[in-house]
């Protein structure tokens, strides 16, 4: 006995022949069949051995069906545990089981929803006495189908299910855009439930979804940036046992935006260059000082270059641009010369005319013989040469020899950024910051930088700006300070620069409370572009660091954006108790204490201060209250981490934590403290009787910074 499988190939006509599933070698298909043909069956000789067929089938398969299967009785509640099948499902093709579970003979509303299962996965929901299952069949090519072969579900009597799934994981990613993503994880599939409001003793606000699923994931929409909202995530197997996860909060951030810039020649020069230009690139950019740099942006050619006419042509400055036409455009005087060592970096749009060079020339200004480009004198430049569409690199080490290289790719008549390093022993082409082409050879005689176009009348050539090294091996720049006008949390700062090959540039901020402040504020290093930054300030100023040590490359700072939002303060207090029991119950903030204890009661004079654990020093100061022996800061920065501690003595603000000292006033004593605010830390307390307690960053609204102190040597006071 055995399955065969006739496939007819669409298309060419031919078949291909399979026994058991695997492709068995056939003779070669002459002729192809593209006409329609009929199943058959035949056995010719009669009376001899007989042929059976115990089923067969056609395609096409239509592209989707399900089986609904029969409602099987177990005969009492049972709880159905692992579901198990075989099948074959080839590619293009997928199957679905899913079951669903009453107590009723025939399927009505007291019955589950058809819930997908996994194959030797547990359905794992409530005991039941009947159950049913489905598969979805589904295929995208009409010449296959998935096969369900057989399907099982073990069940027992076992104990009813009385637990609440075990909710862990819960992750809460809150947005600019009003929304927030929560997620967690259950041990068995439930539902997902968040409740959320504004008040964390009033979660009046919801967003549920009834899918039984392990991996549970809300978006909450419509939310209020700036505001800082409370949650607790529920999830409820099909059992009905419903479990609560711990009290969470968040805040909704504001948008953010580009608050500081700078991008173009102007923002720069509002700062100050130490070994440093502003470069004509990218309509200004901060690089090291180059031993010549022109932008070509004045009414006449600048001092230090001049216009040699090849045919009657003539170099002329137009919209920021030298255009070149019939003529050659070089520097003088002629001792204004580079070696080896040396690079050159420009802007240009060469134009569809012949002979158009840009580059090192040696020789003299003449326009005749031994002048820069005549050949008899070394030269290395981009160049059309002879044609009007091809760009080339081009070099002459001597009189008669040359070395002409097409550039592949398309650069008449569009703008790039050229760079010639012109080594000892070579000389590279560089475009757009691209190695082009390198051409060993030795020019060690001098060169200076010259502009032509033979041609006159015809296409031009034009020139934005130029550089020529040597550059400053190292120098900075400082930026002007930048003023919010009111406290902002800067978060990240981004910039585009360029960083060849033996470059580094490293960019620093500072940030204070106003703009006389920040001469004396200390530089902190931004590690890369992107980087967050996470400080609150209203004024912020940046320093670019550019070295070298190859003196023909530079660093450059193109642009760079600092973002900003409105500050999400946040707020912290708590509890100062009379702790009769101390630490015998684990516990500072006793339920039977939670009152104003009676006389002697709680100490008047107690201070809380609040340390910055990064600067060591005192940001925020309070008093407890003696009416409530509560304790509260407001508008406290986030994203830090802190440190809280209770003293009698008076310190001001910016003081040194090692001067604080954390001991109660005489007669009394530590209890130790414990934070009881479940939506952002661990509840419980550190187990120590120092007073003090540390707060990381990320906290949204602590609540329940609680401390104990007590009678020294024990309390009578009850309460």
């Amino acid at each position: 006995m055995h399955t065969y499988r006739i496939e007819w190939q669409t298309g060419s006509g031919s078949f291909s022949f399979y026994v058991d599933g695997v492709l068995v070698p056939t003779p070669a298909v002459t002729t192809a069949v593209t006409g329609n043909m009929t199943v058959q069956i035949s056995a010719y000789p009669a009376g001899g051995a007989a042929l059976s067929v115990d089923w067969i089938k056609a395609t096409p398969y239509a592209a989707s069906g399900i089986f609904t299967s029969r409602v099987f009785d177990a005969g009492a509640a049972r709880n159905w545990d692992l579901v198990n099948w075989n099948a074959s499902v080839p590619a293009n093709t997928s199957l679905l089981i899913s079951v669903r579970k009453g107590n009723t003979p025939v399927p009505d509303g007291s019955w589950t929803n058809f819930i997908a299962v996994t194959n030797g996965a547990s359905i794992g929901c409530s005991p039941s006495q009947y159950i049913q299952y489905k598969a979805a069949l589904s295929s995208t090519a009409s010449s296959v189908s998935p096969v369900l072969y057989d399907l099982s579900i073990d069940c027992g009597n076992y104990p009813a299910d009385n637990t609440g799934p075990v909710i862990s994981s819960i992750s809460i990613s809150p947005n600019s855009n009003g929304t927030a993503i929560i997620s967690w994880n259950t041990d068995e599939s439930s539902t997902s439930v968040v409740q959320y409001g504004t008040v964390h003793t009033n979660l009046n606000l919801n967003s549920s979804d009834p899918a039984l699923v392990t991996a549970h994931t809300i978006t909450l929409s419509g939310l209020v940036p700036g505001t800082t909202y409370f949650c607790q995530v529920q999830s409820a197997d099909c059992s009905g046992n419903l479990s609560n996860g711990p009290l969470r909060s968040f805040a909704i951030p504001y948008p953010t935006s580009n608050c500081f810039e700078d991008i173009t020649t102007a923002d720069f020069t509002q700062g100050i260059v130490t070994g440093t230009s502003i470069a004509p690139a990218a309509d200004g950019a901060i690089s090291l000082v180059p031993a010549l740099s022109e932008e070509f942006n004045g009414p006449a050619l600048p001092a230090g270059w001049q216009s040699f006419p090849w045919t009657g042509g003539s170099s002329a400055i137009s919209y920021g641009s030298v255009v070149v036409d019939g003529a050659r455009c070089n520097a003088v005087p002629a001792t204004t010369t580079y070696g080896p060592g040396s690079s050159m970096e420009f802007s240009a749009i060469f134009g569809a005319g012949s002979f158009q060079h840009i580059g090192f020339g040696g020789g003299t200004d003449a326009t005749g013989t031994g002048g820069i480009y005549n050949g008899d004198d070394p030269w290395a430049m981009f160049s059309t040469g002879n044609s009007t569409s091809v760009l080339k690199a081009r070099v002459s080490p001597a009189s008669g020899t040359y070395y002409d290289m097409d550039i592949p790719g398309s650069y008449i008549g569009t703008s790039h950024v050229y760079r010639i390093y012109w080594k000892t022993n070579s000389i590279e082409f560089y475009i757009d910051g691209t190695l082009v082409h390198t051409q060993n050879t030795t020019i060690s005689s001098p060169m200076r930088p010259a502009i032509s176009d033979y041609n006159n009348g015809g296409a031009v050539v034009k020139v934005n700006w130029m550089e020529v090294s040597p550059y400053n091996l190292s120098g900075q720049f400082e930026s002007r300070v930048f003023d919010a006008g009111m406290q902002k949390q800067w978060q990240t700062a981004n910039w585009n620069a360029s960083s060849p090959a033996g470059t580094q540039l490293q960019v620093y901020y500072r940030v204070a409370s106003s703009p006389a402040g920040i001469s004396s504020a200390s530089w902190t290093l931004i590690p890369a572009s992107g980087a967050s930054l996470n400080v609150v300030a209203q004024c912020i100023q940046y320093k670019a660091a550019l070295t070298s040590t190859d003196p023909a490359a530079s660093p450059r700072l193109l642009d760079i954006s600092f973002q900003c939002a409105d500050v999400q303060w946040i707020s912290i207090s708590g509890n100062v108790w009379n702790d009769v029991n101390a630490m015998n119950d684990n516990m500072v903030n006793n339920s039977g204490l939670l009152q104003v204890p009676p006389n002697p009661g709680i100490p008047t004079g107690i201070r809380v201060y609040l340390v910055n654990t990064a600067t060591g020093l005192i940001e925020k100061s309070a008093l407890v209250s003696p009416a409530t022996n509560m304790y509260q800061f407001s508008n406290v920065a986030p994203n830090k981490t802190y440190r809280i501690y209770l003293s009698f003595v008076v310190y001001s603000i910016g003081t040194p934590e090692s001067s604080i000292i954390p001991l109660i006033n005489q007669g009394w004593e530590h209890t130790g403290q414990k934070n009881a605010n479940p939506p952002n830390l661990p509840t419980g307390s550190d187990a120590l009787n120092d007073g003090r307690i540390t707060v990381p960053a990320g906290i949204i609204n602590l609540i329940k910074i609680n401390f104990g102190i007590r009678v020294t040597g024990g309390d009578a006071v009850t309460g």
